[in-house]
């Protein structure tokens, strides 16, 4: 994915760059739950 220039933000290489729209690390985990509850809700309506 090619970065918007205007998102990025230079260091000096001694410190860790600034997220200017944050990280989801929990997204992945959270979107295998609603899919798991919805294939659990799909099989007991059966």
């Amino acid at each position: 994915e090619i970065q918007d220039l205007d998102s990025l933000k230079m260091t000096n290489g001694q410190n860790f760059k600034k997220s200017f729209y944050g990280t989801s690390s929990y997204m992945p985990g959270l979107f295998g739950l609603y899919a798991a509850e919805t294939v659990i809700r799909y099989l007991l309506k059966k």
